[in-house]
């Protein structure tokens, strides 16, 4: 938070809804960053919104913190969930692209 408000952040990606203290950091920052939010509604004006349903609404399978999986029936008046796989490629592959440039500590070893 410390660094968005001192304005030393060029972007953040917000996935969900932002926790309030984000949202306020944010919202008062001096220089605000592009904000790209993936969520199920929007947060922020003027950010770009990728829309996807809420994990809650599609159907599927999730594990509980003890481990157990869980049937999630879904909701049938969900909307379809067209952009989530299209964002996660996109980050997973800028990262593996920019994996050997991230700066690393003296003594961090890959």
């Amino acid at each position: 938070m410390r660094l968005i408000g001192r304005g030393e952040v060029d972007a953040v990606l917000v996935v969900g809804r932002p926790r309030p203290r984000v949202a306020a950091a944010l919202a008062g920052a001096r220089e605000p960053p592009a904000i790209v939010q993936v969520a199920s509604e929007p947060a922020f004006a003027g950010a770009m919104f990728l829309p996807v349903v809420d994990p809650l609404d599609a159907p599927g399978a999730m594990v509980r913190g003890d481990g157990e999986w869980v049937s999630v029936p879904g909701r049938r008046d969900a909307p379809p969930d067209r952009h989530l796989g299209a964002v996660l490629r996109s980050i997973r592959a800028v990262v593996e692209a920019n994996a050997d440039a991230t700066p690393r500590r003296p003594g961090n070893a890959r």
